[in-house]
């Protein structure tokens, strides 16, 4: 029964691409969109919850990795499993797996653990960052139960030539290099970025871990100790091409190929030799994007394919006496990804707008490790389909109605529906209240159906029900700005998939929990300009509870309800720029309040990672003279010295400086 719906609805939709072929294109038609200063009241954003990350911010953070823009500037909670290790990201109160994020319309979580290392993503590759919370998702694809993270490349058409170099150098044998080369006229442009990370993070630290007691007082003594096999080495390219073939299609060509080699740094309570437990992660991927746009009057149309080639060996290696270096594990994965999509949205009339999206997407991998010779092979198929409705109903009210349907291998699953709304009370108020309802579904990730041993080819998909409400709200003074969104949310997930200890001795995934989630959110923007001074700021506050509402039978009566393991209740971080003449101070705060490393939210050191406050700091000065400007900037992390930990027995880095100098030549083009 699924399966013919979802092929009648894909009839319907083949029938509405035949019939927007056919329309007229000499005729001109344009809905009207209702403008409150800056902020856009539109149909087809109605009851979502979706921000841009501000251009400015894309420029202080610049040389950085894009999990330290996301953790200090937006509401998505970064979990960093050591300082230049492993950062995935996640929404209210989920898992990094229910964030699905995408680069140029292609999905780049891994297939088979359905996460992004946002510490292998420098800032200097990516245009445009969009932050689609909850059910916003939705629009982009199924699957993100928390949300979803949106990267873009765009062309600049009033560039003619402009190169920019910068170089960090900082603590810890931190080297960064990053290369920009635009060249271009109004119809063709092309962009080159080049870039080489290098780090050893030897940083000291006090080992807690660890310790001796003094014969005299009987205090103990913890030692002076030095993070070691905790280097990271990372380059790649980036290369784009654009091109606008008449006024109204445009193609684009994306190339991004990269390299990484990490280390991946032992638990700080190790005292065994150096050349045991000696872990390293090799990672090679290789994507490319295509992308074909056609506008006219009152449609867009859009195609676009893509192809990904991902690489990944772990190895972990021991030295045992009379044998020398005998690797433990020797785990390679790889995985071929293609893609394609067709869309078109088409003004129907001058308040409804109507799009359809078809997706297919082909995924196989192959994993083995060559020290317990296990491993498996797999495809599958994916084919989505989304049908959007967005009406305005006069000027108070707009509302989007969205359903997928998709085919997931040989399972199909009920529609996938989203319904928001926004409210505008009144026309002389910068205020638009907002709320929408969700349903959605995340089929587990291959290594949870086939890893070997362990995996569970009868896990069913998690299914997530939401609703969500908020305002948005903008104030314009003379000088002064203030943007603020308020956001509650309340999201019931079944099906929850968690891996456990079986009675064969090794961990397997199993639907046994429900999670219950919902919280509050406050994101407020400001500006304010007065002759030769800015200063900016951008604060965000979330409290939310993640409740393991499981079986009782499984989890034990001590942890239903409670929280779940690593995820804070509060988090909170804010940015402040002052700038005159040149001269800049960049501040920014950053709070995670505690986390539990236990079902059961067991108090005390060993099961808690206590609230922490970190701090940054920035001076610069910017020089400008004709097409030449020069930025040299010094940034000092963890200001206050803050201890902290991310992981138990994990140490992270004490305070640290990092000094940046980018160059930029910029020739626009001639009208």
């Amino acid at each position: 029964m699924n399966k013919l719906r979802f092929k009648a609805l894909l009839i319907l939709s083949t029938l509405c691409f035949s019939g927007f072929a056919q329309e007229n294109k000499d005729t001109i038609r344009i809905r009207e969109v209702i403008i409150t200063d800056q902020m856009l009241f539109n149909p087809e954003q109605a009851g979502m919850q979706v921000r841009t990350t501000d251009s400015i911010v894309l420029q202080n953070k610049q040389g950085q990795a894009l999990s330290e823009l996301l953790s200090e500037n937006t509401s998505v909670y970064i979990k960093n499993f050591s300082y230049g290790s492993l950062a995935t990201a996640s929404f209210r109160g989920t898992a990094a797996s229910h964030t699905r994020v995408e680069w140029n319309e292609l999905p780049i979580n891994s297939p088979m653990l359905g996460m992004v290392d946002f510490s292998l993503i420098p800032v200097n590759l990516i245009d445009e960052i969009s932050i689609h919370e909850g059910s916003s998702s939705i629009t982009q694809s199924s699957g993100g139960l928390g949300g979803a993270i949106e990267l873009k490349n765009k062309a600049n058409w009033s560039n003619r030539l402009s190169l920019e170099y910068t170089q960090g150098i900082g603590s810890f044998h931190n080297d960064r290099e990053y290369f920009k080369l635009e060249t271009g006229n109004r119809t063709f442009q092309s962009k080159t970025r080049i870039f080489r990370i290098s780090a050893l993070n030897d940083f000291t630290f006090i080992n807690k871990s660890i310790g001796e007691i003094d014969p005299i007082s009987g205090e103990i003594i913890h030692p002076l100790d030095t993070n070691t096999n905790g280097g990271f080495f990372s380059h790649g390219i980036m290369q784009e091409f654009y091109k606008q073939i008449n006024e109204r299609n445009i193609v684009s060509l994306q190339y991004w190929g990269q390299k990484s080699e990490r280390n991946l740094p032992r638990i700080s309570s190790y005292e065994g030799p150096d050349n045991s437990s000696v872990n390293s992660y090799h990672e090679e991927s290789h994507r490319v994007a295509f992308s074909w746009k056609r506008f006219t009057g009152i449609s867009h149309s859009s195609y676009n394919a893509a192809f990904e080639y991902l690489d990944i060996l772990y190895t972990l290696d021991n030295e045992v006496p009379g044998l020398g270096v005998v690797p433990v594990n020797n785990s390679g994965s790889n995985s071929l990804r293609f893609l394609q999509s067709i869309s078109h949205l088409r003004t129907l009339t001058e308040n409804t707008e109507y799009s359809v999206e078809l997706h297919h997407q082909y995924i196989v991998v192959s994993s083995m490790d060559t020290v317990s010779l296990q491993g498996y092979q797999k495809s599958i198929n994916t084919i989505s389909l989304r049908n959007s409705l967005f009406r305005s109903f006069g000027k108070k009210v707009n509302a989007a109605l969205i359903i997928r349907s998709e085919l997931h291998g040989e399972n199909t699953r009920p529609l996938i529906p989203f319904l928001g709304i926004d409210y505008k009370p009144s026309d002389s108020l910068p205020l638009v209240l907002k709320l929408s309802a969700a349903s959605n579904f995340h089929f587990p990730e291959l290594n949870d159906l086939y890893w070997t041993p362990g995996g569970n080819p009868h896990l069913e998909p998690e299914h997530g029900i939401s609703i969500e409400g908020g305002l948005h709200y903008f104030y314009k003074r003379k000088k002064l700005t203030i943007e603020p969104v308020l956001s509650v949310w309340q999201s019931n997930i079944s099906n929850w998939i968690i891996w456990l200890p079986s009675v064969q001795g090794y961990w397997e995934p199993q639907n046994i929990s429900e999670v219950k989630t919902n919280g509050i959110q406050l994101c407020i923007k400001a500006a304010y300009d007065h002759s030769n001074f800015r200063l900016l700021a951008n604060v965000n506050y979330s409290f939310g509870n993640s409740l393991n509402m499981g079986d009782t039978t499984t989890w034990g009566s001590e942890a239903y309800g409670k929280q779940l393991s690593f995820i804070p209740k509060q988090a909170a971080n804010a940015f402040v720029q002052a700038s005159w003449k040149g001269f800049f101070i960049n501040y920014s705060h950053n709070h995670y309040g505690e986390r539990f490393t236990s079902s059961s939210n067991e108090p005390g050191r060993r099961f808690v990672f206590y609230p922490y406050f970190m701090n940054n700091i920035a001076l610069g000065k910017k020089l400008n003279y004709q097409n030449f400007q020069a930025i040299a900037e010094l940034k000092v992390n963890n200001l206050f010295n803050e201890t902290y930990h991310s992981l138990l027995i994990q140490p992270m880095p004490e305070r640290n400086f990092l000094f940046m100098l980018r160059l930029k030549y910029t020739l626009p083009c001639k009208n």
